[in-house]
């Protein structure tokens, strides 16, 4: 603001235009709520966490977390596992993309008695270079024992404050040693000398381990949740909700994950034995109603199949049955 005159005033105001202007912002006036996503574009979207075990007849949706979709992956982990734990639900394990799987949040799921596996991100270190993996380390006190050589350090100490180890290793050896040129360690004024954190320690054995046959034997089951992100938005709508709002737009998201278990639920050998148990029932004592009523229920066309069926000379299971299997 600036001053013209004794009583006068004159207001300069300075618009700023940005670049990009970041998912926090109105997408449509008539849902405010609704933020937008550069890989998933504007609205609204669910963490879902689904079981995953072959001993299972199917797999249900355990854990929805609904959120807008400027809303961060990485962030979400704690509250799945405090969703899972209140209704004890936690699992052994829990396989995750690359972006839930930070070193904070397998931490925070080892506070659960879990383990979160998931691929590393970030840049990997150059192949053939020594790192910290390669060091004999107590884990419990961050202690490096011995170097990739195998010579002991003539100093190690770890800071808590700054949660980092320092390990000064005798001249004579690494001046001398074979993996000068690719270990971490690094020539000070006396002596060589290398920087550790715990997390790096971390980092590096989960990069060992994804190279193993076993992670990749294990991770492969991931691939799974990709299905049913497809099989919800096709069966239940998710992909286009007739609601706004967040209240209205997370209880429908919800509902629906509550639709699709049912869904899941029927195809099991055990539902699918009771409906086959109360058809073959109304086969033998026909009733129009009833068989009008399960026609509209099933979704099927032509409900004169349904009909009254000599049981001892046609097969039930195959006539009657196998159009209400395949509408379960």
């Amino acid at each position: 603001m600036s001053l013209t005159g004794k009583n006068s005033c004159h207001w300069t105001e300075k618009v700023e235009i940005k670049k990009e202007t970041g998912g926090s912002v109105i997408q449509n006036p008539s849902d405010p709520d609704a933020t937008f996503d550069g890989h998933k574009g504007q609205g609204y979207q669910a963490q879902i966490a689904e079981t995953c075990a072959d001993s299972n007849k199917t797999q249900l949706i355990t854990c929805v977390i609904p959120q807008t979709a400027s809303d961060s992956d990485t962030q979400v982990i704690e509250q799945v596992c405090e969703a899972l734990k209140e209704s004890d639900l936690l699992p052994k394990q829990m396989l995750a993309d690359t972006l839930y799987g930070s070193d904070d949040n397998v931490q925070k799921c080892a506070q659960h008695k879990f383990d979160l596996i998931s691929p590393v991100s970030g840049k990997a270190p150059k192949p053939g270079k020594k790192t910290i993996g390669d060091f004999k380390v107590d884990e419990e006190t961050e202690i490096v024992i011995a170097c990739p050589a195998g010579y002991t350090p003539v100093k190690s100490t770890y800071n808590k404050k700054t949660g980092k180890t320092r390990t000064d290793m005798s001249a004579e050896h690494c001046f001398s040693c074979e993996f000068r040129k690719i270990c971490p360690v690094r020539k000070v004024k006396h002596g060589y000398r290398l920087y550790h954190t715990s997390k790096q320690r971390r980092l590096d054995k989960r990069r060992r381990y994804e190279k193993t046959d076993e992670f990749r034997k294990v991770y492969s089951k991931r691939a799974g949740i990709e299905s049913t992100n497809s099989g919800i938005k096709r069966r239940t709508g998710m992909s286009r909700l007739r609601v706004r709002g967040k209240g209205s737009v997370y209880q429908s998201m919800i509902l629906r994950m509550a639709g699709w278990n049912i869904l899941q639920a029927a195809k099991t050998e055990k539902a699918l034995e009771y409906v086959r148990q109360q058809m073959a029932g109304l086969c033998q004592r026909p009733d129009k109603g009833v068989i009008k009523s399960l026609s509209y229920i099933f979704g099927l066309k032509r409900p004169m199949w349904m009909q009254f069926i000599d049981r001892s000379k046609i097969n039930v299971d195959w006539l009657v049955l196998r159009p209400a299997r395949q509408a379960v």
